[in-house]
């Protein structure tokens, strides 16, 4: 006798529930899906599994819950309690299931806990999906001639998956098919080296997915097909907008190379036709080779030539009824693009897909998708840009 392990104790399934065999294999049961209906599962450090609250259990305590997916997988995660829950604290394991699926949506741990004693009534706990962990391991080696997915699979293989609850997977990380002469990172937090890897390789994105692991892949160009939205029957809300803010099209880099104080400039001459010359210097240090600043500088000028198109969708529904009236999800996340029509047909947009939010509560739950270019909307890309520059202030000295 076969069982499928993991069902609702108090919802509409049995605990186990039994599988049939057909032809000396098993068959896997896949229980329809139920509208508004999320399970929040919660693991041990062990990775074993101490809790489960959500819509079909009795006396649950969940108040709300929001969580997101980027492009670098699961993002920030927020649940709020009815109760003091004592089981829950740092490091927690937290998986997110939505309309009964079997798979996760979400996976992430908790890194902010309330504490006893609060004025208020009800208790919020946050966290992040696994991808934050990246943060806190250093990366102090130098590599030459290979391949930019192979450095990255050799630092997550060696530095990370050790150290932290990351998973490595090869055949989840892509090759660039650029090699890089020489990279030196010394005592760099792997965030930011997995960071300008990514800007190395061009148009590639990276993070820690719903199963815990690491992705690094080419960003898709073709439509998402879970995203195919007509404004008024699919979405109740599209604002799409255009800015100047992140546009640079006159670059110069200053990198680790001792050839040259500065390289450049990379400039696009369309670009400064369209938008003016828009002047700014970068920094690289990674890069001691002539050759990999060049590749960085102008993959840096492809990102920032062009202005930046974004749009914000509301009143989403993932559920749906296929030709035969069975109900069906839409399982969105960051790969590809989506493509929007509006209301009267007239315009059509195809947006790459940075983040994907869900909020749940007494009022079921609710989707959002923020579009837009996956290298200038990641906002922890900005931050590492941010704290890198702070960082490198004094290794390469006041280049204004």
């Amino acid at each position: 006798m076969n069982f499928i392990f993991g069902k609702k104790l108090f919802g509409r399934y049995i605990f186990t529930g039994r599988v049939g065999a057909a032809s000396g294999g098993t068959t896997k049961f896949s229980p329809p899906l139920v509208k508004d209906s999320y399970a929040v599962k919660i693991y041990n450090s062990d990775g074993s599994r101490i809790a489960e609250y959500g819509s079909e259990i009795q006396n649950n305590p969940i108040i709300s819950l929001e969580f997101e997916i980027a492009d670098t997988g699961c993002g920030a995660l927020e649940i709020e309690f009815g109760s003091y829950q004592p089981i829950i604290s740092y490091g927690t394991r937290i998986d997110i299931h939505l309309f009964n699926d079997v798979a996760p949506w979400y996976s992430g741990e908790i890194i902010e806990k309330p504490l006893l004693g609060s004025t208020q009534k009800t208790f919020k706990y946050s966290g992040h999906g696994y991808y934050n962990q990246v943060e806190y391991c250093l990366v102090n080696k130098t590599y030459e001639n290979m391949d930019i997915a192979d450095i990255v699979k050799d630092i997550v293989s060696r530095i990370i998956e050790p150290q932290k609850d990351v998973v490595y997977r090869s055949s989840k990380i892509i090759s660039t098919e650029y090699i890089a002469s020489k990279l030196k990172f010394t005592y760099v937090n792997c965030k930011d080296a997995l960071e300008q890897l990514a800007e190395f390789a061009g148009d590639y994105v990276y993070g820690v997915d719903e199963y815990r692991e690491f992705y690094f892949k080419p960003i898709s160009d073709e439509i998402n097909e879970q995203a195919r939205f007509w404004v008024g029957k699919h979405i109740s809300e599209f604002e799409p907008s255009e800015t100047l803010d992140d546009v640079y099209n006159y670059i110069f880099v200053k990198s680790g190379s001792t050839d040259a104080e500065f390289s450049g400039p990379y400039q696009d001459a369309e670009s400064q036709k369209n938008y003016g010359v828009r002047q700014t210097v970068l920094t690289i240090p990674s890069a001691v080779n002539q050759a990999d600043t060049d590749r960085w500088g102008q993959s840096q000028l492809n990102k920032s030539k062009a202005a930046t198109k974004k749009a914000d969708i509301k009143g989403l529904s993932v559920l749906y009824y296929d030709s035969a009236g069975v109900l069906k999800a839409r399982k969105i996340t960051t790969d590809g693009k989506a493509r929007i029509i509006s209301e009267d047909g007239q315009n059509r947009y195809d947006f790459p897909i940075t983040k994907v939010k869900y909020k749940i509560s007494s009022k079921g739950i609710i989707p959002e998708i923020e579009l837009g270019d996956h290298s200038k909307n990641r906002i922890d890309g900005w931050l590492l840009k941010l704290n890198r520059d702070i960082k490198n202030n004094e290794y390469l000295g006041d280049v204004t």
